[in-house]
């Protein structure tokens, strides 16, 4: 789409230059009645300001602006505009400064040819005809005026006309004949039609005169046939001969001469004078004008829209708006600007919720207006340049678009004084503009402009009519002001003569982004920068004004030009200046402008610092002026991630949370990010943060403060058991249960309270390899103390029989003898456990969802159970034999309580040893530490805690009579039980 558009504007320029010849002919020459000639078409009206110099500047600026009907006459320029009027006294004013100044440019005088194109591409080829011409009448590649010099054109506003004059003066390079030569120009058309200029154009053949039928011949062959030539002036032989269009396109376009002349003209090559003609536009914004292929000698003060639309999209992404409408209009500008910002919209993942394309059928208004009722965002971007058909769909739209928030392009304040509609809509809207104005107003330049008023230029018809609009001041014409009063209705009256042009408001507004200024101040730079290079390098400046055409290029090119707004900028390859676009939130209160800067873009700035925006300058169409909303779906905060609906725009989705260990903490993420191993999101999953390390600490956890308390506990107790032993270590109670035995047993169950605090704390290497170690040799010194004392209670009652072998174990040889084979057994298994896979500390990162578990590997499994499993078999062992001794005849029924405490033992660590494998973390610990206990008090209490009963309760039992009468006792019942067992076994 776009190429096609790009591609028929070549084709429409043609058009326009037979509009401006293409009339009604009378006979001429040898034919009486020729069927159709080429002539110039009248304008109703022109504006023209024009002084000679030595160096002339064509201008061709939009000062005011015609209605939009499309018809072969050029019809009255109907809308004013102080505004735009104001851009042509700038012109003057610094052309007036130039000659003044003695430093630039010295002894040179600045002219300038300036026309007001009024809006309309036939008016602006015209004009440029007439300029490089120098005729009242234009005729295209003919200079009237030989000292004429005109080095370039300052134009124009809007892309239209800027576009049409580029082809031309690019294709036409541009050459002046100055004299005829010999060689007749040859044209092979129908006898019947005789033109005065065939025009060449890019190898296109142009078939009618009218636009409505161009690939349509005349049924009778009767066409305007409109073609183009290269011919190239070769430097070292000026003879050369003609060669085509392809050809041409080869060389340099400084060499490149093409030809438009009529049957009667003839031309002599080497008489040719080359002139390259560089144009600067102030206000034409298309992307297509930066093709240095097709425009190499244009320039312009402002940027390409692209970069516009990036500055755009920022924007939107600024307030979150990805969810907007879009409103082109039918014509080539609506469909470049649409395509190029769906582009940019595309990138940036801004969706579109309605696209709206605004033609001539009226019929189709009522729908797009349903439309935009319907729509759930407040945002609508208004594409394509502001023109008269523009104009006459926002009036249609009006209605539900004051109730948007519309977006303008730069393009579009350049006419914001042309329509109320658009004012209205505009009003509370966000608008884009370069090269503010505000600070331009000078005493020089306001002194220069009260000078224009009717009276002082009579000749300046422009100027009177504004009078008559803005002023309500009666001209000398009659029929003028009666046509002003019926447009305006408002009367008119004599004015004093003494009205200034800065009484006008409009004229001081400084809204408008347009900046003739300087475009006219860079121009002149690159011609200075030649001017003095040329005397540096000639001694003199008698040349330069001879070659200034086709040098001046480079000097343009060169050029560096600082504002008060921006830093020293110079032309990029694309030809353009970049510019501060600031961003205005225009309102009108009382027929009055408020404009005020809301933000900015600023291109060249680095990336995160190039839109600044100050949102509550801003005053917005909403309710309770609150920001207007523009998303399809409400935006994800941070913990939450987008996830798209099924066949929805990728704007319209549901925010779901992150999944565990995951976050995210921007809006509207797509992803959600993974937390680092060793940390965990917080509650709302916006940041990561260091997990829960889990342990049993020694303070800060109630089970790890009672679990101490009751270690302690038991210690204590034990410590006291064992001064109780020690104490009463010569009474018989303590002598006869062996009281080695019973003071080793009583510090292996000290120590083994103790070591419950090697499971406290933040594991560690060393505490991992010594809390199962402590506890296991330990345990089995307990143990291995209750298997001897069972032990001596079966040898002591075998060796009470007479003549007994058993007499010489009785001692404590042989209760030392099993503490110490059974402990040293249980010291080899942990020192191998420790020699080839010893514990360390391991963080269990997965069992818990955000806790890190810092607990102790076993390091080999067959270590540990290794270990519990030899306390187990010496459990079983000691039960075994005090279960099977607990009849034996002992002193205070000591196999029996070591019965007991090996059930108690062995039950506790059969149901621990599930416990252990089903539980994680601290709870393992929990577990461990409760087993510990348990089995440790277990032994205590069933062992000792009798004993001690006696000695502090019942000391009457303590002694030797009573001893020998409780055994003697347990021996006798022992034999009566024994004879009768026998002799029931013998009746049986």
């Amino acid at each position: 789409m776009m190429g096609g558009q790009t591609t028929s504007y070549p084709i429409k320029v043609l058009i326009f230059l037979a509009a401006l010849c293409v009339r009604p002919c009378r006979s001429w020459g040898q034919h009486n009645n020729p069927a159709c000639r080429l002539d110039i078409m009248k304008a109703e009206e022109e504006y023209e300001y024009l002084q000679e110099g030595d160096i002339t500047i064509g201008g061709i600026l939009t000062l005011s602006t015609s209605g939009g009907e499309k018809s072969m006459t050029l019809s009255a320029c109907q809308y004013l505009s102080a505004e735009k009027y104001r851009n042509l006294v700038e012109f003057l004013f610094f052309i007036k400064e130039m000659n003044e100044n003695p430093v630039r440019l010295p002894n040179v005088t600045l002219g300038y040819h300036i026309f007001d194109s009024c809006g309309s591409t036939q008016r602006a080829l015209r004009s440029l005809m007439k300029i490089l011409s120098g005729s009242s009448q234009p005729v295209p590649n003919y200079s009237c005026l030989r000292q004429r010099k005109v080095i370039g054109i300052i134009g124009d506003l809007d892309t239209e006309p800027t576009i049409s004059m580029s082809y031309i003066l690019g294709a036409l390079g541009y050459s002046q004949n100055h004299r005829t030569g010999t060689k007749p120009q040859k044209w092979t058309s129908p006898q019947k039609c005789r033109i005065y200029a065939p025009i060449v154009l890019q190898g296109y053949k142009v078939l009618s005169h009218d636009d409505a039928s161009l690939d349509e011949e005349d049924e009778q062959g009767e066409c305007l046939t409109l073609e183009l030539n290269y011919k190239v002036t070769n430097r070292a032989d000026k003879g050369a001969p003609a060669t085509t269009a392809r050809e041409a396109e080869r060389d340099s376009r400084d060499s490149a001469v093409p030809s438009i002349l009529d049957n009667r003209s003839h031309t002599k090559i080497e008489d040719v004078t080359v002139n390259t003609y560089l144009q600067i536009s102030y206000g034409a914004t298309d992307p297509s004008l930066s093709d240095r292929g097709n425009f190499p000698y244009f320039f312009r003060t402002v940027q390409s829209d692209e970069e516009e639309f990036i500055a755009l999209c920022k924007l939107l992404n600024y307030f979150d708006w990805t969810w907007v409408g879009i409103i082109y209009f039918d014509d080539y500008s609506g469909y470049r600007d649409h395509q190029v910002l769906l582009k940019y919209l595309s990138s940036e993942g801004i969706c579109v919720e309605f696209t709206i394309k605004l033609t001539q059928n009226i019929q189709e208004y009522e729908i797009h207006e349903e439309t935009i009722k319907t729509a759930s965002s407040g945002v609508v971007i208004i594409c394509g340049d502001f023109n008269y058909y523009s104009e006459s769909a926002l009036n249609y739209m009006f209605g539900k678009l004051r109730t948007k928030t519309c977006i303008f392009l730069t393009k579009w304040l350049n006419h914001i004084d042309r329509s109320a509609t658009l004012a209205a809509i505009l009003s509370g809207s966000l608008s884009f503009m370069s090269n503010r104005l505000k600070n331009r107003i000078d005493p020089k330049f306001k002194e220069f402009s009260d000078r224009f008023n009717p009276s002082t230029y009579p000749h300046d018809k422009l100027l009177g009519k504004l009078w008559m609009h803005f002023l309500h001041c009666l001209s000398k014409d009659e029929l003028i002001n009666r046509k002003f009063m019926w447009s305006l209705h408002t009367p008119l009256h004599n004015c004093s003569g003494k009205e200034k042009l800065t009484d006008i408001p409009e004229y001081l507004n400084s809204y408008h982004s347009a900046n003739v200024i300087q475009a006219v101040d860079i121009m002149t730079m690159a011609l200075e920068d030649m001017h003095n290079s040329h005397i540096k390098q000639t001694h003199g400046e008698h040349r330069w004004r001879d070659n200034y055409n086709y040098q001046l290029h480079r000097y343009l090119k060169n050029v560096s030009y600082r504002t008060n707004q921006n830093p020293v900028m110079s032309f990029n390859e694309k030809g353009e200046m970049a510019n501060k676009y600031y961003i205005v939130n225009p309102y009108l209160v009382a027929r009055n402008w408020s404009m005020d800067d809301v933000g900015y873009y600023i291109p060249w700035a680095p990336l995160n610092q190039r839109l600044i925006l100050i949102p509550q300058k801003i005053i917005w169409k909403t309710p309770n002026n609150k920001i207007p909303r523009a998303q399809c779906s409400d935006n994800c905060f941070p913990g939450y991630r987008k996830i798209l609906k099924p066949g929805a725009h990728s704007c319209c989705y549901d925010c779901v949370p992150c999944p565990e260990g995951e976050i995210s903490n921007t809006t509207d993420d797509k992803n959600c990010i993974q937390c680092p191993e060793m940390e965990w999101p917080n509650i709302r999953r916006t940041k990561c943060i260091a997990k829960t390390e889990e342990f049993l600490p020694y303070t800060n956890d109630v089970i790890s403060i009672i679990l101490s308390l009751i270690s302690v506990f038991f210690f204590l107790v034990t410590v006291l058991l064992l001064g109780v032993f020690f104490t009463y270590r010569d009474t018989p109670i303590v002598r006869a249960n062996n009281r080695i035995l019973s003071f080793l047993l009583l510090v292996s169950i000290k120590l083994s309270f103790l070591s419950v605090f090697l499971f406290l704390g933040r594991p560690v290497d060393i505490t991992c390899m010594l809390r199962n170690i402590t506890f296991g040799i330990t345990f089995s010194i307990a143990v291995s103390s209750l298997l001897a004392k069972t032990i001596m209670v079966c040898v002591a009652f075998k060796a009470t029989k007479p003549g007994s072998s058993w007499r010489k174990w009785v001692g404590v040889k042989l209760s030392n003898s099993v503490v110490l084979f059974c402990s040293s057994i249980q010291i080899i298994i942990c020192m191998t456990w420790l020699s080839i896979s010893p514990p360390f500390q391991e963080l269990d990162l997965h069992t818990y969802p955000g806790t890190i578990i810092i607990q102790c590997n076993e390091g080999s499994a067959i270590g540990f159970y290794s270990v519990i499993g030899y306390m187990g078999l010496l459990a079983a062992v000691s039960f075994v034999l005090a279960f099977l001794a607990r009849t034996l005849p002992d002193s205070f029924n000591e196999a029996k309580y070591i019965t007991f405490s090996m059930l108690l033992f062995c039950s506790v660590w059969i149901t621990m040893i599930p416990a252990y494998l089903s539980t994680k973390g601290k709870n393992t610990v929990c577990v461990e530490i409760f087993a510990i206990l348990t089995s440790s008090a277990g032994l205590l209490f069933c062992i000792f805690l009798p004993k001690c009963y006696i000695i502090l309760f019942r000391p009457e039992m303590n002694t030797k009579t009573n001893l020998l009468e409780i055994k003697n006792k347990k021996v006798c019942s022992t034999i009566v039980s024994s004879r009768s067992h026998h002799q029931q076994s013998n009746n049986t």
